[in-house]
């Protein structure tokens, strides 16, 4: 099967994900939880490219306007495994989406007319 690099699938995000993933993060230690504490939970961990500026975009720590959209699935699940949260409960399967750049493998026409 051809599986194209440019074909990771995207979740998207803004405020409600935001919100769900504060509450999940609640319900797993207890408490409200900083961005900056999830930050430093993410980075003990060796998770690469995740800031504290994206982190809190993830968690909607700065403001309306600046929540992340879109996410990659890989960062998603990595970040979920890191701060032992279930990744069903935050994204299900149904909600995830193709790249717009993506090209099905069997949309492709190989024969030559």
């Amino acid at each position: 099967m051809l599986i194209l690099a440019s074909a990771a699938p995207y979740v998207s995000w803004g405020e409600g994900r935001a919100k769900l993933l504060k509450a999940l993060l609640k319900a797993k230690f207890g408490t409200d939880i900083s961005s900056y504490q999830v930050h430093k939970i993410l980075v003990d961990a060796e998770l690469e490219g995740i800031s504290i500026a994206y982190t809190k975009k993830l968690l909607g720590d700065s403001g309306k306007n600046n929540i992340a959209q879109t996410v990659a699935l890989e960062k998603v699940i990595k970040m979920c495994k890191v701060l032992e949260i279930p990744v069903d409960e935050l994204v299900p399967l149904f909600e995830i989406e193709a790249p717009t750049n993506f090209i099905d493998p069997l949309d492709l026409d190989t024969s030559s007319s």
